[in-house]
């Protein structure tokens, strides 16, 4: 057989074969970049779900600090016959004594009383949390003593009341 033959079978055979490897090649990019955009995707989505989870935390941290500022605060606790009770100001300026188990607003129950203060349960069904309220900052009592007196001077001789200079409290 002459070469030139065989030349000419073999090119259609090469080319054919070098549009199977292009198209091979294509195909495997192509799923190379599907993989590839799906990946992407996902992590995407997984960006957006941490976005979210973070925002979902702000607002609970938010809702939670709302709701402890509105909490009562505890004026005292006492133990007694009938188990421990609790004597509560509330936001408004109200005072009530609780036991465990009594509701003062809807949602709002106090949980337990013990030495060491007033355990609640507040929020809905869904979205329920114990905290411990804090107990009053102790009002400052009013002065009522007198302030000490100095000895009289600054009087004159005679005079019918002396007056009083330099007091101090």
């Amino acid at each position: 057989m002459p070469e030139g033959r065989t030349l000419q079978r073999s090119r259609p055979f090469g080319l054919l074969l070098a549009a199977a490897l292009a198209l091979g090649a294509a195909s495997a990019a192509r799923a190379q970049t599907g993989a590839w955009l799906e990946e992407m995707s996902r992590l995407e989505a997984q960006i957006q779900l941490q976005q979210r989870r973070s925002e979902l935390q702000r607002l609970l941290r938010e809702e939670a600090q709302r709701q402890e500022v509105a909490l009562p605060a505890v004026l005292a606790v006492m133990a007694g016959r009938n188990g421990w009770r609790a004597l509560l100001r509330h936001a408004d300026g109200r005072e009530s004594l609780l036991q465990a188990g009594d509701e003062w607003a809807p949602g709002e129950t106090v949980t337990r009383i013990d030495a060491a203060g007033v355990v609640v349960t507040i929020g809905g069904p869904r979205a329920r949390r114990e905290t411990r309220l804090a107990f009053a900052a102790p009002a400052l009592a009013p002065t009522t003593a007198a302030p000490a007196a100095s000895a009289p001077t600054g009087g004159t001789a005679g005079s019918p009341t002396p007056t009083l200079t330099g007091a101090t409290r």
